[in-house]
């Protein structure tokens, strides 16, 4: 058995309260057709932070911060809607975080996420203690925070859920319209 086998193992059992039972990723209906001939849901590219991954939310999370979190004088859910093109196809995988690795399964905080994007990281910083703070937040923005040690992220933000590998197609347990997921939220 490999290290990399016992840490998702104890991952899984130790830390497991710590990850939603479903992740959701929202995509346009044809998006999905291929993913289907594909068999699997492939990494797209963050530009950004020049990085591949599948970037999904966490109903909950979903439902009580982004709709409540400003950037810009735009709401959060409206921005990832505007991103993935809300249409009447839009669709929505749930996927049951169960089967899979824990260890490829990380977290990102949208509102600093943003932030960077709009360049609020751009101006040299003097102060020692704050450079290192600013710091920590750029590390785990490039890479995410481990999402079973999400529970030591302040809970009070919206997150984004990163994978960092295909998910198989038959991972899959539903396809929910964009309109009666956002009516359940």
């Amino acid at each position: 058995m490999s290290i990399n086998t016992i840490i998702n193992f104890a991952g899984k059992k130790l830390f497991s309260k710590n990850i939603p039972q479903y992740l959701y990723h929202l995509t346009p209906k044809k998006n999905y057709q291929q993913m289907v001939q594909d068999g699997c849901i492939k990494q797209t590219h963050d530009s950004l932070l020049n990085k591949d991954a599948i970037f999904t939310i966490e109903k909950n999370n979903y439902m009580n911060k982004w709709a409540n979190t400003k950037i810009k004088n735009e709401y959060l859910n409206d921005m990832l809607l505007s991103q993935v093109g809300y249409t009447r196809d839009t669709v929505v995988l749930r996927i049951p975080t169960k089967n899979l690795n824990l260890q490829k399964l990380f977290v990102r905080n949208q509102k600093k996420y943003f932030g960077f994007a709009y360049g609020e990281y751009d101006t040299p910083i003097k102060n020692p203690i704050k450079f290192i703070q600013t710091l920590k937040v750029l590390i785990h923005l490039r890479y995410g925070t481990p999402a079973y040690l999400k529970k030591f992220q302040n809970s009070n933000n919206a997150y984004e859920y990163i994978y960092k590998d295909s998910i198989n197609i038959n991972n899959i347990d539903s396809v929910i319209p964009l309109k009666q997921f956002l009516k359940n939220t």
